[in-house]
């Protein structure tokens, strides 16, 4: 009996294209068929695909070891070589919400990068702080500013006590502040005794004198208390501004790296702000630092009003990138089994 050789067509058959290539080296390379013959599946499979949205999905059914898996997988290996790589995910601090971590969509490998940028900004950040803190520039603004106070208190302090001499008192500084003293041929506050041994009506006068002068008295502290205030405020001013400054000139390169990415830009602005608002954080971070010889840097002085924000952190926790997702290594998205 004669035979013949018969092709997928005549038994029915699908048939399969062998995609091996002569010049591999190995046979794990080799790929025997793909989806050329199945055009259902293949139609199936790029539907599937075009579905952008979350939400689709598609089966691949078929019998054991009819290689129904090695073609899929196959099919979307040699798809995605043509798509764009998948996006890096990072997590920022939220400052006005800390609960609510802000998430924010990088390119491929510019997650690793901003990671690695803002954990070299801290440091250089933090040590030019503290040399902007400790330098003469800043010093002789902080002493104008104490001059300037002490100046004015001065004068109104010696306005003041002129008067009180003219009637035999004096101002004294006392664990209460100030206050008017009737005083002695010594010089110093006259003692209850003393006093009530005067002449009534030398003690009379010298009382009468008091009383005119407590309302001035009273002002001349609340004068004080303001002025204290004041310097307070402008020396947090001085802090700020030379912080700015300093804070300024680092940013602008994290900013000029990525003024591309929204997200990224508007968190920069935000991370400045909150620097300025927590100076305190850095002024830790340095003392820290002060086994090593570095000297305490400037706001401590008049930081009184500055509170700290509750639950701050430290430094590292507060200002650091978490990288959630890195696809810096790859260079288009993977096909996860």
């Amino acid at each position: 009996m004669s035979t013949k050789k018969l092709n997928h067509e005549d038994v029915g058959k699908p048939g399969f294209t062998s995609r091996f290539d002569a010049s591999t080296e190995g046979l794990d390379e080799i790929q025997l068929f793909d989806l050329s013959s199945h055009a259902l599946a293949r139609d199936a499979l790029d539907f599937a695909l075009s579905m952008s949205d979350p939400g689709y999905n598609i089966f691949v059914l078929g019998e054991d070891r009819s290689g129904r898996m090695d073609a899929a997988m196959g099919y979307l290996e040699a798809y995605v070589e043509d798509q764009t790589p998948s996006s890096d995910w990072v997590y920022l601090n939220n400052f006005r919400r800390p609960h609510k971590p802000r998430p924010v969509r990088l390119p491929r490998g510019k997650g690793r990068a901003f990671r690695d940028s803002m954990a070299e900004f801290l440091p250089a950040l933090t040590d030019a702080l503290r040399k902007a803190f400790t330098s003469d520039a800043y010093g002789e603004d902080i002493r104008n500013a104490q001059e300037t106070t002490k100046t004015s208190l001065d004068a109104a302090y010696g306005e003041l006590r002129g008067k009180a001499r003219k009637h035999g008192l004096d101002i004294w500084s006392g664990p209460q502040g100030l206050s008017l003293v009737i005083i002695g041929t010594d010089g110093k506050p006259m003692s209850q005794e003393d006093l009530v041994s005067l002449p009534d009506d030398r003690r009379e006068k010298l009382e009468a004198s008091v009383e005119t002068l407590n309302p001035a008295m009273m002002e001349m502290r609340a004068t004080a208390r303001r002025a204290e205030l004041d310097l307070m405020r402008r020396i947090r001013d001085i802090n700020r501004e030379t912080a700015d400054e300093t804070t300024e000139t680092l940013l602008a390169e994290l900013e000029g790296n990525y003024a591309g990415h929204q997200g990224l830009t508007r968190w920069l602005v935000e991370l400045r702000a909150d620097i300025l608002d927590n100076l305190h954080l850095f002024q830790r971070q340095d003392q820290q630092g002060q086994a090593d010889g570095a000297p305490p840097h400037g706001p401590t002085s008049g930081s009184a009003i500055e509170q700290p924000v509750q639950g701050s952190g430290d430094l590292n926790r507060r200002y650091a990138v978490n990288l959630i997702v890195d696809n810096g290594d790859t260079h288009h998205p993977n096909v996860v089994l």
